[in-house]
């Protein structure tokens, strides 16, 4: 009866240890929504940066005009971005018009997102793309011609 007892003080032990360590981690994932976003700065250029990688954002008619890049303390990268559609009619922006260049020289496409833009419109938009111990160093578009 005694090792019964020890036994299922284990298993009950275990169990309390799990539960406590899933809640705590699922607290922490909602600590990084809930995290104070500050800014790192001005996007200083607008061109890409020498990499290796073939990835590289669809050609388009949208412009960056201006961007503020921003992340929070758990490494989450964001970026406000002003957008013109260079073109004289309405296009669709989206997250494979755009790419990162990290301070680790890889790129990364943001999370998804859709905007519609009419011709010759410029938009102010927040783009979050994703965790990264690295900095966003430059955003760029791939224009047409």
């Amino acid at each position: 009866m005694k090792n019964k007892r020890q036994l299922l003080n284990k298993v009950l032990t275990l169990l309390m240890c799990i539960s406590a360590a899933s809640f705590f981690s699922v607290a922490s994932a909602a600590d990084c929504d809930q995290e104070k976003v500050t800014m790192d700065g001005q996007l200083q250029n607008l061109a890409p940066f020498p990499s290796d990688s073939w990835d590289q954002p669809l050609t388009s008619y949208f412009k960056i005009v201006t961007g503020t890049l921003m992340s929070n303390e758990c490494g989450q990268r964001f970026a406000l971005l002003k957008v013109k559609n260079t073109d004289s009619i309405r296009h669709v922006f989206e997250e494979g018009h755009i790419m990162a260049v990290m301070a680790d020289q890889t790129v990364r496409y943001p999370h998804s997102f859709r905007k519609v833009m009419d011709a010759r419109e410029e938009i102010t938009l927040s783009v979050n793309f994703g965790k990264s111990k690295m900095p966003i160093l430059s955003i760029y578009t791939r224009g047409k011609g």
